[in-house]
């Protein structure tokens, strides 16, 4: 059976809760039509929100570890009820009445920065800068404001407006959001690594909790947009980072 997310939490979201049958219906019975987006712990769907008219997009829950999977929902929950920000994709609601957990957000109609730079044609230079804009916005705030580092930050997880929010980008997906120190003041490290492997420091490869964690992620992430590349390697590469590291070394030789 699910775990559910924990009583202590619960009194923490503040969010509008929408029943899982309404957003069933909403989506289509979660349609393939209507699907817009998937990560690790889910996949996303896009609705016309019940009793409000506009359009949302439905985050549900699903992995192989239910215990996994509550704890992201509770802290992404947590995150994007309880700080709001221009640059932090809204939370309108969520769903936990169902077989399948479920998070309402606003929906971005551009569209990921990663499906934008594959797109035909692909992002315009503009639109690369609002996306890196917006995520650097988001992460001065969330270290300086809430002592937190987000551990996912990549293209997939910028979000662009349009036309409504023309000119924006957001942030998302904060399943794996956690504070910088604990209440001792010593810096916070886990057992077990999270993040997506081509954008993870060294730090965060050795589980430390610390800002240069985000600093290395967004890094890659200005490569890949300025590249309009995939960070990581195919069969047959190894990688945007090892290929610009062995081009920075060749140019050093070069002028030796």
């Amino acid at each position: 059976e699910r775990k559910k997310p924990r009583r202590e939490d619960d009194a923490l979201l503040q969010y509008t809760q929408f029943s899982y049958e309404a957003l069933s219906a909403a989506t289509g019975s979660f349609s393939d039509a209507q699907l817009v987006g998937e990560g690790a712990f889910g996949r996303v769907f896009r609705c016309t929100l019940p009793g409000f008219g506009f359009q949302a997009a439905v985050k549900v829950f699903e992995a192989a570890d239910d215990s996994a999977l509550a704890e992201a929902f509770a802290k992404e929950a947590q995150e994007l009820s309880r700080h709001p920000h221009p640059h932090i994709v809204r939370m309108f609601g969520a769903s936990a009445d169902g077989p399948r957990l479920c998070l309402v957000t606003e929906y971005m109609a551009g569209g990921s920065a990663q499906a934008r730079l594959e797109a035909d044609p692909p992002l315009s230079w503009r639109e690369r800068i609002v996306a890196a804009e917006g995520a650097v916005r988001a992460l001065v705030f969330l270290p300086s404001h809430l002592n937190k580092v987000h551990r996912d930050v990549k293209p997939t997880n910028i979000l662009l407006g349009r036309p409504l929010r023309a000119q924006t980008a957001v942030l998302c997906d904060f399943g794996l959001t956690r504070t910088l120190q604990a209440p001792s003041g010593k810096t916070e490290k886990t057992s077990i690594a999270a993040g997506t492997a081509a954008f993870m420091s060294h730090e965060a490869m050795q589980g430390v909790i610390t800002p240069k964690m985000d600093i290395y992620a967004v890094g890659v992430t200005l490569l890949c947009l300025v590249a309009g590349r995939r960070a990581e390697g195919d069969a047959a590469g190894q990688g945007l980072v090892m290929e610009m590291e062995d081009a920075l070394e060749e140019l050093e030789g070069g002028d030796a």
